[in-house]
């Protein structure tokens, strides 16, 4: 396996341009008045469906505003100047100790790069591995090996822990975590907790957006931008649907750092805390399979906000369909979880509105058919916006995925993204159906699935 992870230099290059989404719009839109005018309608009606294209113009204003708002400097890690950062930095990797190729390369990524950055920035660090006492032989002979290096800690969750509102899964070794940080000390406003999943691949921007965050007092929270390029070339059909995940992170997520409240979700990896606001949150939020989520709605509660973490972090997609279809249940699960848990009625009303507009992807599908064939004449005003929801949301996932290819050591320098691209804004229609079509099949085995928490290997 080369190390993939060395190319992950800080390049700074603009994200996305303004003005090709401006294009995006303007050229889309034109398309579809001048094929509409020139149809044939089978008959003037007045049905109802063309009213729920106004269902998503809120999204659509918001994604659009952000496409237009964001400044490249705020994407941009230009490094400070810091001789001897006073912080401790712990990036703790919480993980079930199964899949240990990817949980070395992960640690392989963080040992290169930290001790480059330690060259023109001097702060102390430790890696912290979270996992279960109870892992296969095979796996424990993995963590003995590497617990003699001294900048990697591992922490063995007892098989007998229990936290007090019995949480399960990743959050109880989250809290597990927290309680054996505080045991020891370190929960003052010095110590920070940057999280990984076994995944995840750090690259020099992530490490220098770390010490710029800290540096410039930024926040006591950071959440930043993740993008999936490792082992994309491996199935490339599947991080089509990966596509839009980067996309969201630069418009919905980054919205919410502008407003400083966790509107939209927290992720649990390339999430920045410092060490005695995780503490005072802690994890055991009792059965959640959204632990991330419910963190965010604690935050706000709190009056915590949610700043912009500089630096991306490198995932990579689910192997293959059935893991995703795994992974995208698990999520849904977690979002349902959340409404049977004791929080304020807003932020499960906003957990509702997230629940719809998944489920509604089906019928969001059937509604674009229906407007491309025309049955009835469409109002000018309803076109417009149906073409500007249609182009931004084609336009997201074109440099969602242009994104994830643009750092994957395959395709970097390969003419083949942008037929990929291409590939990717034709195929965006069954993605979304089938997307949504997750959902409900989540939906419907929700009762029967209710201790389920599955993890994919990646």
């Amino acid at each position: 396996m080369e190390e993939f992870y060395k190319c992950y230099r800080n390049d700074n290059s603009k994200l996305y341009s303004k003005i090709e989404y401006i294009l995006f719009l303007i050229i889309f839109t034109l398309i579809i008045f001048i094929l509409y005018s020139d149809y044939k309608h089978m008959y003037k009606g007045n049905t109802i469906l063309k009213y729920f294209i106004l269902i998503n113009v809120p999204h659509t204003f918001l994604t659009a505003l952000m496409l237009l708002y964001n400044k490249d400097e705020e994407f941009r890690v230009r490094g400070v100047r810091c001789n001897n950062l006073d912080a401790f930095i712990i990036f703790q990797i919480t993980t079930k100790g199964r899949n240990l190729d990817a949980l070395k390369r992960t640690i392989d990524s963080l040992i290169y790069w930290l001790k480059r950055i330690r060259e023109r920035y001097n702060f102390n660090y430790r890696i912290d591995i979270v996992v279960d006492e109870d892992i296969p032989e095979y796996s424990r002979k993995f963590f003995e090996s590497i617990k003699k290096r001294k900048d990697v800690n591992i922490i063995f969750v007892p098989k007998n822990y229990r936290t007090f509102n019995l949480s399960k899964f990743k959050a109880r070794a989250l809290q597990y975590a927290v309680e054996y940080r505080r045991s020891r000390g370190e929960i003052t406003e010095k110590y920070w907790i940057y999280h990984l999943d076994e995944e995840s691949i750090v690259g020099e921007d992530t490490l220098l957006g770390i010490i710029e965050f800290i540096h410039n007092k930024r926040g006591v929270v950071g959440q930043g931008l993740i993008i999936y390029p490792n082992m994309l070339e491996k199935n490339v059909l599947i991080s089509f649907f990966d596509s839009i995940r980067p996309s969201e992170d630069i418009t919905k997520y980054k919205l919410q750092t502008l407003a400083g409240k966790i509107l939209f979700g927290l992720h649990g990896s390339h999430l920045l805390i410092r060490s005695d606001i995780e503490n005072e949150i802690g994890w055991d939020f009792g059965h959640v399979r959204a632990e991330d989520a419910i963190f965010g709605i604690n935050l706000n509660i709190r009056k915590f906000k949610v700043s912009w973490l500089k630096g991306k972090l490198y995932e990579q997609s689910p192997r293959n369909f059935k893991d995703l279809v795994k992974q995208r249940a698990r999520w849904f699960y977690g979002k349902i979880d959340i409404l049977k848990l004791n929080v304020p009625k807003i932020y499960k009303l906003l957990v509702v509105f997230q629940i719809f507009g998944w489920l509604y992807g089906i019928f969001y599908v059937m509604i674009i058919l229906f407007i491309l064939i025309s049955i009835e004449r469409i109002p000018p005003i309803y076109l417009g916006l149906f073409s500007a929801n249609i182009s931004t949301l084609l336009y997201l996932y074109w440099i969602g995925f242009e994104l994830n290819s643009k750092y994957n050591v395959k395709f970097r320098n390969d003419e083949k993204r942008f037929l990929l691209r291409m590939i990717n804004v034709i195929l965006v229609i069954p993605i979304i159906f089938l997307e949504s079509l997750i959902a409900w099949y989540a939906l419907i085995t929700y009762k029967n699935n209710k201790d389920s928490y599955e993890i994919i290997e990646k």
